[in-house]
């Protein structure tokens, strides 16, 4: 059924469960009383969305996990991240080899 969806209403459905995973992590993390507890449980979490893919190689399951991550990165203190220059290569080199496996 989701897959005979149009664009738009697969664009509509992924920012929605983007808004309802988010707000469903901040509560979990303040339920745990520890703030990655609720990143966490959207990486978990990703068996329980279907595969409907959006574009390129991304679809529907991946958006969970990512949002995860992106929220479990935002807590990083910055020059924590930012200051070691190897840490730095690592992820460029990794942000790469992601983009180009996608192409």
């Amino acid at each position: 059924m989701l897959e005979q969806a149009g664009p738009i209403a697969l664009a509509a459905g992924a920012v929605i469960l983007l808004l309802a995973a988010a707000f469903l992590a901040r509560l979990i993390s303040r339920w745990a009383g520890w703030e990655p507890a609720g990143p966490i449980a959207l990486i978990a979490a990703s068996p329980i969305v279907p595969r409907v893919p959006l574009l390129f190689s991304l679809s529907l399951d991946d958006l969970a996990p990512l949002l995860g991550l992106a929220m479990l990165l935002w807590q990083l203190p910055i020059p924590r991240v930012t200051s070691d220059r190897i840490l730095r290569i690592v992820l460029l080199a990794v942000a790469l080899a992601t983009l180009a496996r996608r192409s």
